[in-house]
């Protein structure tokens, strides 16, 4: 069973119906991006590269030409059949090899972020770093030697790919565990990215065939943002699936045949944040614990009219993940804020990521940051070090650390 779009997305909400983003010489970025394509980014300068400078939600001018063209209907590989045995779905509190990132070449803005997140997860295990060629790796090596002490460039496992963004989460390999009969194979699900970035949406093909690792592809259009997985076979995901996908029963059957999910929990979107992506609003910390945002935290009374509508939303939320066996536990969501990348920018602490014996939150360099660390505290255990990182800059274009990084087991 295989899905195939029908008709462009429109998950931008008729509040925030100017979804663009323009180049900074005024071409659309997709026009950007086909000037600059081919041409390999040498990690150097202010402005970002046009090809990684796209936030982590479509932006308007991407969904008109995904429709144009018809992209919805044209994958850059072949679909496949689901696996054949048991399969079990990725966790994310499990023992992993390491972390995926992708490294922000020639966006100056938020390499000394990456610096940092290299450094913690090479604390836990490997940063498998992603960049264009062997003339980009020399320069980020040159980069970190000058500015990341406790960086381990001889321990990186690099992996060149052309990309277009750095989504790691959204477009990168999904792993999945197949056991048939008695043996057990590791294995990779291929989501369907955004049409238009179609170098991001060939990356787990091609990591796959590189790392010969079977590789599943059911054409379902969904960011691996929007999915979240607990080792009972529960899986999370929001409304946003039903929005990507041109049948709400064979998106569900696929997450089934794929991810080996025994249970989808579909929980309420925001509104108004333009990923509809679950990580932003909340977090499975294990088997019994969830943690769910929340606007309406000690200290932040006052509310703007679109966080007190998504405070209502996140209380669904938590009753939703409580109905459905977890102990729910509330984090601070700070307020949100105008930017002109983003329309809105929604802060978030979910948007966390493990690497073993430690978890890396997000910080906003705000009042609530020091609450959130807090919580996260007092609900892991004690070996698990909780790494606060300043993802200030990242998260005005949609994401933070858990969309920029993905877990290798």
């Amino acid at each position: 069973m295989h899905l195939r779009k029908l008709a462009a997305l429109s998950l931008c909400l008729p509040l925030f119906s100017a979804c663009y983003l323009d180049a900074p010489d005024g071409n659309s970025l997709d026009q950007a991006s086909e000037e600059g394509a081919g041409k390999a980014d040498d990690g150097v300068g202010d402005e970002p590269h046009p090809l990684s400078r796209r936030p982590a939600f479509m932006t308007e001018d991407e969904r008109e030409r995904a429709a144009e063209l018809e992209l919805w209907r044209d994958f850059p590989y072949e679909l496949t059949p689901p696996p054949e045995g048991k399969v079990t779905p990725p966790v994310e509190w499990e023992e992993q090899k390491g972390h995926f990132v992708r490294w922000p070449s020639g966006w100056d803005l938020l390499k000394p972020m990456y610096l940092e997140l290299i450094a913690a997860l090479q604390t836990q295990g490997r940063a498998l770093v992603v960049v264009d060629n062997e003339r980009v790796k020399e320069r980020v090596i040159g980069r970190i030697d000058a500015d990341c002490s406790a960086c381990r460039p001889e321990d990186i496992e690099w992996i060149f790919a052309p990309t277009d963004s750095i989504w790691m989460r959204d477009y990168g390999p999904q792993f999945v565990n197949v056991r048939d009969d008695d043996e057990v194979q590791g294995g990779v699900v291929n989501l369907s990215y955004y049409p238009n970035r179609r170098r991001d949406d060939s990356f787990p093909v091609h990591y796959g065939a590189e790392s010969d690792t079977p590789v599943y592809s059911p054409g379902l259009f969904l960011e691996g943002g929007n999915f979240q997985a607990d080792a009972r076979g529960r899986c999370v995901v929001s409304e946003a699936l039903y929005g990507s996908n041109s049948d709400d029963e064979e998106a569900i059957e696929a997450l089934e045949d794929y991810f080996g999910c025994a249970e989808v929990i579909v929980v309420p979107r925001l509104e108004g944040e333009r990923t509809g992506h679950v990580d932003m609003w909340l977090k499975l910390l294990d088997d019994d614990k969830a943690i769910v945002g929340d606007y309406r935290y000690e200290g932040h009374d006052s509310l703007g009219s679109l966080d007190a509508r998504n405070a209502d939303v996140l209380d669904e939320v938590a009753a939703v993940v409580a109905e459905a066996g977890y102990e729910v536990t509330r984090i601070p969501m700070p307020p949100t804020y105008s930017h002109g990348v983003s329309d809105r920018v929604f802060p978030s602490y979910t948007n966390s990521v493990f690497a073993n014996h430690a978890l890396l939150v997000p910080v906003y360099g705000v009042d609530s940051d020091e609450l959130a660390v807090g919580v996260y505290e007092e609900l892991l255990p004690e070996h698990i070090e909780v790494i606060p990182i300043d993802a200030s800059d990242v998260i005005n274009y949609g994401g933070a650390l858990h969309c920029i990084t993905v877990e290798h087991p």
